[in-house]
């Protein structure tokens, strides 16, 4: 089946193609022009973009859930359908369910998730946030849930890695070095540091491959311990994630942080948390969590605890408020996460059959569209 999407404006991670094409033939992307270049003679379906944007469906690597849905404790599909859907809408079509330093008695439950219903709904895979982070860089995880040392958690983040790729956030200064090792030599796993006080002086691992929500849950760098933020400006192929709502980073923060970093180091992820349940009912999985005046997820202490909007909210905050252009935001929810998880089959160009959203301007999301 042939289906043209015509006279969009199309972000691939290359390049803006103004009154442009995408030509697609059973569910893979054949062509991307100019309209002048498109021979719409014969095809299936034909869909006008007119006053849109065109991109490949945004992609968000932390997600704890939404609405009343929180990802640790969906047992079927349905729980999965219903994260996937409000997702959807919001231009999300591929999304790591995240795991706050899970207990091990959800273990099976979790597993057997994965297993019927990865690849449905844009679940793609799954973020595993501890349980070996510092606790005095915590956040809103419970305190009983940390641990310092944690073989069952291991041989969880491998049983899922055979069903789906997984993101591991770990403090190189808590996990022992075996069990590092372990996650390291895993193909299917990502390694991130984030809940982290490591100085990266005194202990420096290079096989890490990036950092959690830079900047929330660990210090800043300093004159004598550069810390994660250190690190990452000096290591030009590791990569980390932001949470760009405007209260987990400010702008002019965001701001500097661009200007130091290359364009492929930085990403966006919402962290987002069901805030209907934690209104409602509380949640496990955050201590002593509750939205406050100004709709954010807190503590009692005033730590944040996760965020309470999608990736459509930070790539309007980027663009709208950071001032960074469309087309690197847009690259910041496609291109750089799908290469730090080896999702590069998401990229919007020939031969590819990722999904596709459109959108105006001001990032309201017209309609997503799954080619495959």
């Amino acid at each position: 089946m042939r289906k043209i999407f015509i006279n969009a404006d199309i972000y691939t991670h290359e390049q803006v193609i103004p009154h442009g094409y995408i030509d697609t033939v059973n569910g893979k992307i054949e062509t991307i022009g100019r309209m002048d270049q498109v021979d719409l003679s014969d095809h299936e379906e034909l869909i006008d973009i007119t006053n849109h944007n065109l991109s490949a469906g945004w992609m968000d690597l932390q997600v704890n859930g939404i609405g009343n849905t929180l990802f640790e404790n969906v047992t079927n599909g349905d729980g999965i359908e219903e994260i996937g859907t409000l997702l959807r809408q919001q231009g999300t079509t591929s999304w790591f369910g995240a795991l706050t330093s899970v207990p091990s008695t959800k273990f099976n439950q979790i597993k057997h998730v994965v297993q019927t219903t990865v690849g449905k709904f844009g679940f793609s895979g799954v973020h595993v946030e501890g349980p070996w982070i510092n606790p005095d860089f915590k956040g809103g995880h419970p305190s009983e849930r940390i641990k310092a040392s944690s073989e069952a958690h291991v041989e969880f983040v491998r049983a899922v890695s055979l069903y789906c790729p997984v993101i591991a956030t770990v403090a190189p200064e808590i996990i022992p070095y075996n069990e590092l090792q372990d996650l390291l030599s895993m193909s299917n796993v990502t390694v991130l540091a984030g809940h982290t006080d490591c100085s990266w002086v005194k202990s420096s691992p290079p096989a890490i491959h990036g950092c959690t929500h830079l900047f929330n849950g660990m210090p800043p760098l300093s004159s004598r311990m550069p810390h994660a933020l250190g690190w990452l400006i000096g290591n030009r192929s590791r990569m980390a994630s932001i949470i760009a709502d405007g209260r987990h980073l400010q702008r002019e923060t965001i701001q500097v942080l661009k200007r130091a970093c290359w364009p492929d180091q930085v990403f966006l992820v919402s962290d987002i948390m069901p805030s209907d349940a934690i209104v409602t009912d509380g949640i496990d999985c955050l201590e002593d969590v509750m939205l406050d005046k100004t709709d954010s997820l807190v503590t009692k202490t005033g730590t944040i605890g996760g965020a309470n909007s999608s990736i459509q909210a930070g790539l309007k905050f980027m663009v709208q408020k950071v001032g960074v252009p469309m087309a690197s935001a847009i690259n910041m929810v496609t291109t750089v996460p799908a290469a730090l998880v080896g999702r590069e089959q998401r990229l919007l160009m020939a031969g590819h059959g990722t999904d596709l959203v459109s959108f105006d301007n001001q990032f309201n999301v017209k309609e997503t569209h799954q080619l495959n």
